[in-house]
């Protein structure tokens, strides 16, 4: 927030040409000693690590942090607030800690498996748990990325008149899904492990779900550091394959495997 508060928010190029800010950096330097204080030993697999020694911890370690220390990076230099601070303890490859923090709302959502959601107001300095909200199969709020969207609102609401579709950046598409604020998220254009895994313990303990295409949770241990395309619902009765049947002209070389 140093730099975000005082427009300092000049980026570089990385090696795959996503942008990087001294923030992105910072926070990762944080993060590499925090977290290795709270849990001395534990390793660290973060955005800004060297890919090829994250995959090797990924692939074979049975307790590491997953971290993204700046999440929505595009919506970090556009000023939107729409970005997040991403924190996962995976065990055997599953997230069972996960916190999806908002710097520029003031608020975060904790999660722990059998512990529920929990969210907390910076301003009113309480938390307060959280459930997932069942879904109007009609009346949906579908949220979509802001900074990777592909026009997915004009046949949402040819096929869906009643949904609502916004853009959001980050993973707080899902924060809101698990807040009971929206029900359904789609993203086929890629995302890295460590821009779900925090996001999909907060909103699994909330009662929802983080789903690839063939209708399970996304794994963690594929000897990739990429995620398939997947959903995100807070209700596990909507009708998301409906949905996705409808959205197939936006998503059509994703979804030609569904």
């Amino acid at each position: 927030m140093f730099w975000y508060q005082r427009g300092d928010l000049h980026a570089d190029a990385k090696a795959d040409q996503s942008p990087v800010t001294q923030a992105d950096l910072a926070a990762h330097r944080s993060l590499l000693v925090s977290l290795a204080q709270l849990l001395p030993g534990v390793p660290i697999v973060s955005e800004e690590g060297e890919a090829a020694a994250l995959q090797a911890v990924v692939d074979t370690a049975p307790v590491y942090w997953l971290v993204d220390p700046l999440d929505g990076t595009r919506d970090y230099i556009k000023g939107t607030g729409d970005f997040s601070v991403n924190i996962a303890l995976m065990v055997e490859a599953k997230p069972v800690i996960g916190c999806v923090l908002a710097p520029a709302y003031g608020w975060c959502f904790v999660a722990a498996v059998g512990q529920g959601t929990w969210k907390q107001d910076a301003a009113l300095d309480q938390w307060h748990a959280v459930r997932a909200r069942s879904s109007d199969q009609e009346r949906f709020v579908c949220l979509v990325s802001r900074s990777h969207h592909q026009g997915e609102g004009d046949i949402l609401h040819a096929a869906y008149p009643l949904a609502t579709c916004k853009a959001v950046g980050s993973a707080l598409k899902y924060a809101y899904i698990a807040g009971g604020e929206a029900d359904f998220s789609v993203r086929t254009s890629p995302t890295s492990l460590w821009d779900t895994a925090a996001a999909q313990c907060v909103l699994e303990q909330a009662g929802g779900a983080i789903l690839d295409f063939a209708g399970e949770p996304l794994s963690y241990r594929t000897g990739r550091l990429e995620n398939p395309p997947f959903v995100a619902m807070g209700d596990p009765a909507f009708a998301w394959r409906d949905a996705l049947e409808k959205l197939k002209p936006h998503y059509k070389k994703a979804l030609k495997t569904f």
